[in-house]
């Protein structure tokens, strides 16, 4: 594996989580202008600054909707579907919008997002004209006082509050109050005020503190897979205090910044010369990944090279990170034309496409590491390893993975499940569709619900499909033994469905995976996460499924 696949999660852990927050695109290329119907409205636009923000908000963002109407390009995008839409389900005229600004808090728990919009129009709006198809059943509650319009469909719920004839807030019931109660003040009400977030284009703004165990987390979990080079990325989150990102454009260029304000000056030129040394491996790594499709020797290839090289060189040049005492700025501006656009995404495709595959390998390993994780609790708890649930007969209702709920986080849906139903029941089968992401391997699209994490089970394999097993009986060692595997999608199920897998122990690779370029996720009972090729030798691989075999293994 490339250094440059390594190495693009850790940095898109941190760079990007600024980046996620920025409104308007920054490929668009050069347009016509939008026709009349279509221009947004002619108003004042004054920026809400720190407006309904609460004090213990993480992300706040805004984007000048006006502004983001001059955004060249837009004339290829279904403006006049959009409008005709929002119209006859809102009663609401997209181009009388002036501001959006988001604003995030952190999770109060699984699946418990705080998150809330702030809508500012240039002309009253009636929230009675919304269709009573997108409101929920009864279509208004009375919360803090107010009268909102329940959204339906939307998983949290979302409300819709009045403040005013030309301000709305929608928020889940986790910010609603917050926001309809917030004055402003806390430090990214000070972040925002302090750097005055302007009329033009949109920008956005993160606390780093809240957010910094989290990062540590998961900047930990992949230390393994960062490459020595690379490993003093994981000193950002303690060096930065906050981020800033903002876009602008003038009609014919887009231009996109991110500010990182650090604890101090000193702080400010670790993180420069961090994102430096960074760029420049990176560079290499493009080079090397965009040049794997040349092939032999001679004048052509060397100029292919040279071409390749230029352009990175380019890129680069375009992304170079400058102190300004105790900030580092990265400032982009895209001037570059259309059809040079589309050979630097040609060029730049086999890596962006490795950089998103080593996110989503690191995505399913994290969430091995946390089943795994839940299964060691469950074992302390228990002092036996999680097992299907059953009736008093005996029989199988629900998956040993309802069982762990518990001990990942998800007690509240645990508590839910009928636990003397099956799985399929008509209740328990509602449940389904609740759980977050921790069964799911984010580069195989199966259907809702379904997972490829499947626990090995068998005579003499992982778990014993009848009675208790327990961490003694793995005498070969639970950092030689395989818990748990990414099976090819033929074999997936319903997360709640206790069906055991029995691994096939005549050709065990026959059941690896494929979601992954050259392999599989494995996890041993240890809680460790290791990558099997699928060319790994099948009698290390039968040895590892044992749990008492007495094998040898090297690997």
């Amino acid at each position: 594996m490339s250094v440059f696949r390594l190495c693009l999660p850790v940095t898109c852990v941190f760079l990007t989580l600024a980046a996620s927050c920025v409104v308007i695109p920054a490929s668009m290329a050069h347009g016509q202008d939008l026709p009349p119907e279509l221009m947004p409205t002619a108003a004042p636009f004054v920026s809400t600054g720190a407006e309904h923000v609460p004090a213990d908000a993480i992300i706040v963002s805004r984007m000048n909707v006006p502004h983001f109407f001059k955004t060249p390009g837009l004339d290829w995008l279904p403006l006049e579907v959009a409008q005709a839409w929002s119209e006859s389900k809102l009663g609401l005229n997209p181009m009388d919008i002036l501001e959006i600004k988001s604003v995030m808090g952190m999770p109060t728990g699984p699946g418990q997002q705080s998150t809330g919009i702030l809508i500012t129009l240039a002309e009253d709006y009636d929230p009675s004209k919304i269709s009573a198809e997108l409101l929920g059943n009864p279509p208004t509650e009375t919360i803090a006082g107010r009268t909102v319009h329940i959204v339906a469909g939307a998983k949290p719920t979302l409300y819709l509050a009045t403040l005013s004839p030309k301000k709305y807030l929608l928020a889940n019931r986790n910010m609603l109050e917050p926001m309809l109660q917030a004055s402003g003040e806390g430090p990214i009400g000070d972040l925002i005020r302090q750097n005055a977030m302007g009329d033009s284009g949109s920008q956005s703004a993160i606390v780093m503190e809240p957010l910094r165990p989290l990062l540590a987390s998961m900047l930990e979990n992949a230390r393994e897979e960062i490459p020595p080079e690379f490993a003093d990325l994981l000193q950002l989150p303690e060096l930065v205090n906050a981020i800033l990102t903002n876009t602008s454009t003038d009609g014919q260029s887009h231009t996109m910044g991110v500010e990182l304000l650090c604890k101090d000056e000193e702080a400010a030129t670790q993180v420069r010369q961090i994102l430096e040394r960074s760029i420049k491996v990176g560079r290499a790594q493009l080079i090397a990944a965009a040049s794997q499709n040349i092939r032999g020797e001679g004048r052509m290839p060397a100029a292919q090279l040279a071409y390749l090289t230029r352009i990175a060189n380019f890129i680069v040049g375009k992304i170079r990170p400058v102190q300004e005492n105790d900030r580092v700025v990265v400032r982009v501006t895209a001037d570059i034309p259309l059809a040079t656009s589309g050979v630097l995404v040609g060029l730049l495709l086999p890596a962006v496409q490795a950089a998103r595959e080593a996110a989503r390998r690191m995505t399913a390993s994290n969430h091995m590491k946390q089943i795994g994780l839940g299964v060691h609790n469950y074992h302390a708890a228990y002092k036996k390893m999680p097992g299907p649930i059953r009736d008093k007969k005996g029989k199988a209702l629900l998956s040993w993975r309802v069982a762990i709920l518990p001990f990942i986080e998800e007690q509240a849906l645990y508590e839910r499940f009928h636990l003397d139903e099956p799985w399929d029941s008509d209740h328990n089968i509602q449940l389904v569709d609740e759980i977050g992401d921790v069964f799911s391997d984010p580069s195989l699209p199966l259907p809702k619900g379904q997972t490829v994490f499947r626990m090995m089970a068998g005579e003499k394999v992982g778990v014993k499909l009848e009675g208790e097993t327990r961490f003694r009986d793995f005498l070969d060692g639970l950092s030689n033994t395989i818990m748990c595997m990414e099976v090819s999608p033929d074999h997936a199920v319903v997360w709640s469905n206790p069906e055991p897998f029995q691994p096939n122990m005549e050709n065990p690779n026959a059941d690896m995976g494929k979601a992954h370029p050259g392999g599989c996720h494995v996890l041993m009972y240890d809680g460790a996460v290791v990558f099997f090729t699928h060319s790994v030798d099948s009698d290390l691989f039968r040895g590892m499924l044992t749990r008492a075999g007495g094998e040898v293994v090297n690997f």
